[in-house]
């Protein structure tokens, strides 16, 4: 089964195209196979399947999977990394972020949302999709301002100033 994922979520990576195209190629590919997941299972394709539920349950009944799931998502992040260096070689992706943790955070990110919209009914991933990317770009990208995680601008480097009355 996870070969089959593999290899509709590994994608080739495009070097003529931006790490925007290819974060987003990957970020709907994963939202893809959980949805058709869903279908298989006898479910709603807006409602993407728990693939970690079903991950952590074959694990309970056959631990030999461990390996295997390792390289799964091993792959997964080493992907990302590879499309999150060129979007900072490129200037497109912050390079003040790590590229390894990014990669994770970006996996944990979708793989939560999508066990999220499996139980949660007023979260339909598949219509969101465009506007979740978009958001999550927004915290990737370069700029002369970066925003931190909730949106909020932050100037980089430290204040002019420092307060005297700041307590510490």
């Amino acid at each position: 089964m996870l070969s089959s994922i593999e290899e509709k979520v590994h994608l080739p990576y495009e070097k003529d195209q931006s790490s925007r195209h290819n974060i987003e190629k990957f970020f709907n590919a994963i939202i893809e196979v959980n949805s058709e997941l869903s279908l298989l299972a006898g479910g709603h394709f807006d409602k993407p399947y728990d693939l970690l539920a079903l991950l952590r349950t074959s694990l309970n009944h056959f631990p030999m999977l461990q390996e295997r799931i390792n390289a799964y998502y091993d792959g997964l992040a080493i992907s990302l990394e590879r499309i999150i260096k060129q979007g900072q070689k490129n200037g497109e992706i912050r390079s003040s972020i790590d590229p390894q943790t990014l990669s994770l955070e970006l996996l944990a990110w979708l793989e939560g949302l999508c066990m999220l919209s499996g139980v949660y009914t007023n979260l339909s991933i598949n219509s969101l999709r465009k506007k979740l990317y978009d958001n999550m770009w927004d915290m990737i990208y370069e700029s002369e301002e970066a925003k931190g995680f909730f949106g909020t601008k932050k100037k980089r480097g430290l204040p002019k100033t420092l307060s005297l009355g700041t307590k510490w």
